[in-house]
């Protein structure tokens, strides 16, 4: 009796006996059968054995039978039992017969045969994705931007629209790709009906449906079949963005769950300061769905008219391994090519933890750390072989030097008013998800207030805010509006300051389009807005408001040092809500210091104002990198940190500490049903276009 203990062992056994037998069908003995077959190799298996069968059966033409006395007598004959478990079985079975060896495979073979299956699954896709580079060019770009999967897939992200604006404005012809929501529909195409089913179970019409205070089906079955999408044999996108404004509330719940589970197929993440190595992590992350959308033809077309350099855009520590991968597939097809990673994960990156940084070098070529216009147009005329132009002096560069030392370059902040408008050519617009296109635009950078506790902005972003003037704002809107066919906007501003807000619009009030355009934007609870002014936001097209009023303890908003007082936030709730503007507010629980009696008085006020707030999103508190908290967790009676949950920490409160699982109980028992039970929807595309379509 031997234990087999990798395949290439396997193999010789199956190659080198004239009579093989698997003992075990089963999802094992299937992964043994692809790989015999890979090999050339699969006549070679005679058979499969099972203790218990009525009837022999095949699988793939091998006949499958029950173990008994007149199958073991052939000379040249191998069992090989497939599992541990069948050990004892097989000694007793042929104990007193002649046969040639019996073979059983180790307890961690199953893990060795899905990661072949999975290496060579993977190199298919390589395979395939190389041809793809091998086509000839048709167009050429001086710079392709590319974005990984990311989770806000209804709206097109901001940031590389605004970069590829500048540098074609500064005669740079460049490419831009939104690899996020290709693969939201290469998913949907796939996996649409996996997402359908979960939501036609019926604890999912238990617990969202039946609970939601909008609900109107009477029964399950009523709720089943009025789901008409999903009684289709493709999932109809184009005819439901099409008829979304005759769709019911609960309908629309549906469709935001459905859309979740399709982009949380393409979520990954990595913790950099937990992460010892990157190559590791990256031969870990499951990217079928992500490789499988770059073997398509449309980002086929793309890879073959890759130009010399290319940018990835990663906002999200999610984005960054179908990032390193993407970079990964392109150093190996075009060596040549340099490859620039930038966005506010580069910040995450660089002051983390992770002890080897000039790993990074591996798959990116530089780094753009902040913002990128000024940095990316110096850095193309480098790359272009302008020799006015130094490494060493273009601003927000970081780069590993031939020494392997990382090096950073004089950080700077953009004149906002010298930027020009977002430029959205190339991208394809009808794809995203939200019911009507609506175009992300930023009218300030950096946070007019900066110093809450919990923020993790770079520290030179958030305390120098800058705003475009306000007729360069109107006309700039009116541009996108007119250029892309559409009246939808969201201001994607860390938050617009009231006295902006104001002077944007008046002005906006001067131009008739506004009329018909619908926007929603950020902002912090503020004294300053009044009846007159939101009435006439009103009018020009403001539809909702989102505040991160975090928490109606006034207590706890000195302590996390938000700069806001809980009675503006019940006086904005409450104006903006009369005023015919739907709101939107974030809340925490958890906080440091807070105990449950403060957090029980907050679920109180909240329920008071149920009907001046439209949608609440209430999460636990989370401490995380970069921010005032986490650099000195004792000045906000933090004692303890749990390295592997952000939400797991002790904190104590007139020197008693924090029942930190009780207050996560009273989440989920409390926060969680009242959520459900208020929120028509906790989307904010969904709440924004509610009774407007």
């Amino acid at each position: 009796m031997k234990v087999v203990k990798t395949i290439s062992e396997l193999l010789w056994y199956i190659n080198n006996f004239s009579n093989v037998y698997l003992y075990g069908a089963g999802y094992i003995s299937n992964l043994i059968l692809d790989e015999a077959e890979e090999q050339g190799i699969l006549s070679k298996i005679c058979g499969i054995y099972v203790s218990e069968l009525e009837n022999e059966q095949s699988i793939r033409e091998i006949t499958v039978r029950k173990f008994s006395e007149e199958t073991v007598t052939t000379q040249n004959r191998i069992i090989i039992a497939v599992s541990s478990k069948f050990l004892f079985d097989i000694i007793s079975m042929v104990s007193g017969y002649q046969v040639c060896e019996i073979v059983i495979l180790s307890e961690t073979f199953e893990e060795l045969l899905l990661e072949s299956k999975k290496r060579k699954k993977f190199q298919r896709y390589f395979d395939l994705i190389s041809e793809k580079f091998q086509k000839s060019k048709t167009e050429y770009y001086d710079m392709v931007f590319f974005s990984p999967p990311y989770w806000d897939v209804y709206s097109p992200f901001s940031a590389v629209p605004c970069l590829t604006g500048y540098l074609r404005k500064n005669g740079f012809k460049i490419g831009q790709v939104d690899l996020g929501i290709q693969s939201v529909h290469m998913n949907m195409e796939k996996h649409w009906r996996e997402a359908a089913d979960f939501c036609q179970t019926r604890s999912f019409y238990e617990q969202r449906i039946k609970t939601c205070n909008r609900n109107q089906y009477s029964h399950f079955n009523e709720y089943i079949e009025n789901l008409w999408f999903f009684h289709r044999e493709v999932f109809p996108f184009s005819e439901v963005k099409e008829k979304y404004g005759y769709l019911n509330d609960m309908q629309k719940i549906v469709l935001d769950e459905f859309y979740s589970h399709i982009y949380e197929m393409n979520l990954s993440d990595i913790d950099f300061d937990n992460c010892e190595n990157i190559d590791k992590v990256l031969e870990e992350y499951n990217a079928v769905d992500f490789l499988e959308t770059l073997c398509s033809d449309y980002i086929g077309n793309i890879l073959c008219n890759l130009p010399d350099v290319v940018g990835i855009s990663i906002t999200s520590t999610g984005q960054f391994l179908p990032g390193c991968l993407l970079a990964k597939i392109i150093k190996e097809n075009c060596p040549e090519t340099k490859i620039i990673f930038g966005g506010s994960c580069v910040d995450l990156f660089i002051n983390s933890n992770y002890r080897n940084k000039q790993d990074i070098n591996k798959y990116f070529d530089f780094l753009c750390m902040g913002e990128g216009e000024t940095c990316l147009l110096q850095l193309l005329h480098y790359l272009k072989g302008d020799k006015n132009v130094e490494l060493e002096k273009i601003p927000n560069l970081v780069f590993v030097s031939k020494e392997g030392n990382i090096k950073f370059n004089k950080q700077i902040i953009e004149d906002v008013d010298m930027l020009p408008v977002p430029d959205f050519e190339g991208l394809d617009l009808e794809l995203y998800l939200a019911p009507r296109l609506i175009l992300p635009y930023q009218t300030s950078r950096g946070c007019h207030y900066g110093f809450c506790a919990f923020c993790n902005h770079d520290e030179k972003y958030r305390h120098n805010y800058r705003t475009k003037k306000m007729e360069t704002v109107v006309r700039e809107l009116i541009y996108l509006s007119e250029k892309y066919h559409t009246d939808y906007f969201q201001f994607v501003d860390e938050a617009i300051r009231p006295d902006c807000f104001k002077k944007m619009v008046e002005r906006m009030d001067e131009y008739p389009a506004f009329k018909k355009m619908k926007w929603f934007y950020y902002s912090r609870v503020s004294r300053l807005y009044d009846d007159k002014l939101l009435e006439k936001a009103r009018e020009n097209g403001c539809e909702m408001v989102m505040f991160g009023v975090e928490t109606l303890n006034q207590r706890l908003l000195r302590f996390i040092k938000k700069g806001i007082n809980a009675d503006a936030s019940r006086y904005c709730l409450k104006l903006f809500h009369e005023c015919g503007i739907k709101t939107y507010a974030w809340l925490m629980c958890n906080l440091p210091s807070e105990t449950l009696e403060e957090v029980q008085n907050d679920y109180n006020e909240i329920i008071k104002f149920r009907d001046k707030i439209d949608a609440i999103c209430i999460t636990p508190f989370m401490l995380v990198k970069n921010t005032d908290m986490s650099k000195e967790p004792e000045k906000y009676n933090i004692i303890y940190i749990d390295k592997e949950d952000p939400c797991r920490f002790l904190s104590y409160y007139n020197d008693k500490i924090i029942d930190s699982n009780a207050m996560m109980k009273f989440y989920m028992e409390q926060y969680v049903p009242l959520m459900n039970k208020w929120n028509f929807s906790k989307n904010r595309y969904t709440l924004f276009f509610d009774k407007i379509l």
